[in-house]
């Protein structure tokens, strides 16, 4: 079945409480649709220009983000803590002081004009049981009046906007030790999500027979439990616990029947041509939701959701 009309059709399913059965993940595309107006880009050049080190590393700094335009944040992370480093202070002492500086400009930029931007309440209506966010921002949150991120550790912190959970898998601003970047934090992290998915498979056993869904007791099981959204996201190949995450999905989405198994959606549009190879050849089972514009991809996906 085409994409489009397949995410029209699971868009009509909902669980007991009113949801629609699909948990969606967004990234700064999202900000960026709801007028965001800091962009990611320009926040880095500010922290680098604001840190107190040499001119030499200030310009090498922002010489990278000019040429990359921001994309490869896994390198970047690596570039700012090198950058960074000191006799003074330990590797991870850096980073926090890192982790720290990222959260408190996006506290004081994307998060106090939250309350302003109308678009996110529209999006939280759409009623999806579950959201993703990527951006370590809290706008969501705020813009709709929901509740606060909670938990200890990145994997089972959340908030609720309206009547969707809303997790944090790269970590907020709330708690700035939980935000994720870096080869570093990564290779723990996917550690972390090994035990989590252990622990699903344990769970998926327990309940096998059962009519309705177990709770979600964190992103990693939010994602692998119903058909999976990808909006705003650019899906870069070095966020790895991301594509681990979306390949031990599946793996697991192969054992099933075909007719039971939960696609996983990218919303994309401009010319095909200008789309990655990499996301075009429909790795860990992607399905393009693609459009010939932005405008047209955000207007479409408004519509496969107005039932």
């Amino acid at each position: 079945m085409e994409a489009w009309k397949l995410l029209g059709e699971l868009a009509k399913r909902r669980d007991s409480a009113g949801q629609r059965r699909i948990a969606v993940v967004v990234g700064s595309g999202l900000n960026v649709q709801a007028g965001v107006q800091d962009s990611w880009l320009a926040l880095l050049e500010r922290i680098a220009n604001e840190a107190r080190i040499e001119r030499a590393s200030k310009e090498r700094l922002v010489g990278m983000l000019k040429q990359t335009g921001a994309s490869g944040m896994t390198s970047i992370w690596e570039a700012f803590l090198c950058e960074l480093a000191n006799a003074d202070e330990a590797p991870h002492q850096v980073e926090h002081r890192l982790q720290r500086d990222v959260a408190q400009l996006l506290r004081e930029t994307h998060e106090r004009k939250a309350a302003d931007l109308e678009f996110f309440q529209r999006f939280v209506d759409s009623s999806f049981a579950d959201i993703l966010s990527l951006n370590f921002d809290r706008s969501l949150l705020i813009a709709t009046g929901g509740e606060d991120v909670a938990g200890d550790g990145t994997l089972t912190r959340r908030g609720r906007a309206g009547g969707s959970r809303v997790w944090y898998p790269h970590g907020d601003t709330k708690l700035c030790r939980s935000i994720r970047l870096g080869v570093r934090s990564y290779g723990v992290y996917i550690k972390e999500l090994d035990s989590a998915y252990r622990g699903y498979r344990q769970m998926r056993r327990a309940t096998k027979g059962r009519s309705s869904e177990p709770q979600a007791r964190n992103w990693l099981e939010a994602a692998m439990q119903q058909p999976l959204l990808f909006v705003g996201c650019g899906l870069s190949t070095d966020e790895w616990p991301l594509w681990w995450m979306l390949h031990q999905r599946a793996r697991d989405q192969a054992r099933r029947p075909t007719r039971h198994r939960d696609p996983c959606f990218v919303l994309c549009a401009g010319p095909l041509e200008r789309i990655s190879s990499h996301l075009r050849s429909g790795p860990a089972g992607l399905r393009l939701l693609h459009a010939a514009s932005h405008a047209e991809s955000w207007q479409r996906l408004a519509q496969a959701f107005e039932t």
